[in-house]
């Protein structure tokens, strides 16, 4: 099907503002008793295990979107540990790619009940798990990054 006239413009300007959006991750951490660092996934649609991810609203921060996101995908309630971890180029299930910034997260609290409960699983990892468990070699490395930082002390509340 082929799009004429302003239908072709509608549709060209929608994609437009797709592609302009601004995507932000966040990366939800604790350290354990042991003070090893533990990684709190959770699945895509698809049912892949990722990080929760979204699309940082008009008028919003990077870093409130990122602690929305925690909330709305996995039940986090906590706060942002630092500067952006890097970005991880998300493939969407519908075609094309999205650039997402990773906050680091730390979890205060992890809800039993939050609003995509009936949608996700989620899991908590160390990094050796997470790495396994992932199969973007993108969002890899930005848990890397995590791993060092938390381990040079370089994460401090921003």
């Amino acid at each position: 099907m082929h799009l004429h006239g302003r239908d072709h413009l509608l549709s060209r300007d929608r994609a437009n503002r797709q592609r302009r959006q601004t995507k932000v991750g966040c990366a939800c951490f604790r350290i354990d008793t042991q003070g090893v660092l533990r990684i709190l996934l959770i699945t895509s649609a698809r049912g892949a295990w990722i990080i929760p991810k979204g699309t940082v609203e008009e008028g919003q921060s990077p870093e409130a979107a990122a602690l929305q996101e925690a909330w709305e995908e996995a039940g986090v309630h906590g706060g942002i540990m630092g500067q952006t971890l890097g970005t991880w180029l998300y493939a969407r299930a519908n075609a094309g790619h999205d650039t997402v910034s990773v906050l680091p997260v730390w979890i205060d609290e992890l809800a039993k009940v939050w609003p995509e409960d009936h949608k996700r699983q989620r899991r908590w990892s160390s990094l050796r798990e997470a790495l396994e468990l992932i199969q973007d070699e993108g969002l890899r490395r930005v848990l890397i990054t995590l791993a060092r930082r938390a381990g040079s002390g370089g994460l401090r509340a921003a």
